[in-house]
C-alpha cells in the first residue's frame, strides 16, 4: 500500500507545476521540464525571488538588462529594498519599479554606476 501511495504521489507532483509562494501565480508557460536550468528557475520561483513578466513568460533565452539583474540579486541576497537610501545617480528616480533594487545593491557594493553618474538600467 505505501508502495502504490509513494508511485501516486510523485506521478502527480511530476506533473503540476511549482507555484510562487509570494504571488500563487502558476509557473512560467515558456520554462519547460528540458529546460537546463528548469530545477534553479522553478525554485526561485517557488521562493518569490523571481517573477518573469506579464504575460506569464520568463524569457529564458531574452537578455537580461541591469535593472532587471538588480531586482533578481537584491531579492535573492533578501536585501531590504523598502527604505533604501538615497542613490546618486543620474538617470535613477525614486518612482521607477527597480529603485528599491538598485538602490540597495549600489550601498552594499554589488553594483555601481558608470564614470558618468548614470547606471543605464536598461
Amino acid at each position: 500500500m505505501f508502495i502504490v501511495s509513494t508511485a501516486a504521489v510523485m506521478a502527480v507532483s511530476s506533473v503540476v507545476a511549482p507555484v510562487g509562494a509570494a504571488t500563487g501565480k502558476a509557473f512560467f508557460t515558456d520554462v519547460k521540464k528540458e529546460n537546463a536550468l528548469y530545477p534553479e528557475i522553478a525554485d526561485l520561483f517557488a521562493q518569490g525571488k523571481i517573477n518573469g513578466f506579464k504575460d506569464g513568460t520568463f524569457r529564458p533565452n531574452e537578455s537580461v538588462t541591469r535593472g532587471q539583474a538588480a531586482v533578481m540579486i537584491a531579492a535573492i541576497l533578501e536585501l531590504d529594498t523598502s527604505s533604501p537610501k538615497k542613490v546618486n545617480l543620474k538617470d535613477i528616480k525614486k518612482e521607477q519599479w527597480y529603485y528599491g533594487s538598485i538602490a540597495a545593491i549600489v550601498e552594499h557594493g554589488i553594483m555601481g554606476g558608470y564614470k558618468d553618474g548614470t547606471f543605464r538600467p536598461d
